[in-house]
């Protein structure tokens, strides 16, 4: 009973999670929020009724299945749980779902009814929510047209070259699914020590074999294994040190996190290998880096291009007028003339 609670629970949070106009327009015939908000639910084809009023069919068959389906389009994962769950779990999830759609209905019913969609208030509200998605969903298409065009622009040859040209310094590529094993340097230590025993013993680890001198300190020699950004269970003064070399072997000095010394000895560096670009996964993954990584620079080339075509202008000297105790009044400037002085001044 616990499972079927949290199955149901998570498809119908997912549904809550929705943008409120994604929610509307997919629980209605139109959204509130729109020109349409005055049009009543009635059911547009003859498939059975889901949900009737009044004796009527509200909202049929074909309904329940396109709103439903646009449902899984915005939320895929609510679709896969649903095909991985028993089939009196996957009622219940329908059961919330008509249950969401009904209470739509009766909703709209009751505001239409009582005449509150014709209100001042309902219309106002109604008109800044349309403005928002709309701006919303403008930005949305200017991005998603200049994403288009880069990942036009960007070839696998160019991809190829900046994986294996960055891979090496670019802390994504260093986990999975480009990396095929890290590497790190192999280092063995002799902990615990007070610091002029450390010193002493250091000194002599340069020329003597590390294990004998473990042996005559009565002391133990650790094997720290290849140490890398990963090792958590290595102190992290020590795998300060050791990350830092760049040529092996090395002898050091390490104070350690409890207040005690350590003499760590390093023994070889081993690179990271990085799995091959022809790998799908790889790929994929380099060239939708890539064009994240760029979205950013050509929407703010494209803004200031825009800028310039459009003849922008600020004007600094009315929007002063907006500020208490202005120190000095400005005077209106192009945006262009404005980053102008920004940059010199840079």
């Amino acid at each position: 009973m616990q499972k079927r609670f949290f199955s149901i629970a998570f498809l119908v949070s997912a549904l809550m999670m929705l943008p409120a106009c994604d929610w509307k327009s997919w629980m209605s015939h139109s959204c509130s929020s729109c020109d349409h908000h005055e049009k009543a639910h009635k059911a547009t084809d003859s498939s059975e009724a889901c949900i009737s009023l009044d004796g009527k069919p509200a909202f049929t068959q074909k309904d329940f299945e396109n709103k439903f389906n646009d449902l899984c389009q915005a939320r895929p994962e609510i679709k896969q749980a649903l095909e991985n769950i028993p089939a009196e779990q996957q009622q219940g999830f329908y059961d919330q779902f008509a249950e969401a759609i009904l209470a739509e209905l009766l909703v709209e019913r009751y505001m239409k009814e009582h005449g509150l969609t014709n209100s001042p208030e309902y219309k106002k509200a109604a008109q800044e929510a349309h403005a928002a998605v709309e701006t919303q969903l403008m930005n949305s298409m200017f991005q998603a047209n200049i994403f288009k065009k880069i990942e036009q622009e960007i070839t696998d040859e160019m991809a190829e070259k900046y994986y294996e040209e960055n891979r090496d310094r670019i802390a994504v590529f260093k986990r999975p699914p480009f990396i095929e094993s890290m590497g790190g340097v192999s280092a063995v230590a002799i902990e615990g020590l007070k610091q002029v025993d450390a010193e002493a013993l250091a000194a002599r680890a340069q020329k003597e074999d590390f294990t004998k001198l473990a042996q005559e300190l009565k002391r133990k020699v650790k094997d720290l294994g290849l140490v890398n950004g990963r090792s958590m269970d290595v102190d992290e003064h020590i795998r300060s040190k050791v990350l830092g070399y760049s040529s092996t072997p090395q002898v050091d000095v390490v104070k350690l996190s409890n207040g005690k010394y350590a003499v760590v000895k390093a023994t070889e560096i081993k690179k990271d290998t990085f799995k091959s670009y022809s790998n799908p996964e790889v790929k994929e993954s380099v060239k939708s880096f890539l064009i994240r990584n760029e979205l950013g620079k050509a929407v703010a080339k494209t803004m200031e291009e825009l800028k310039q075509k459009y003849g922008a202008v600020i004007h600094r000297d009315v929007i002063m007028k907006n500020v208490k105790n202005a120190p000095m009044e400005m005077h209106e400037e192009t945006v262009q003339e404005e980053h102008q002085k920004t940059a010199t001044a840079a």
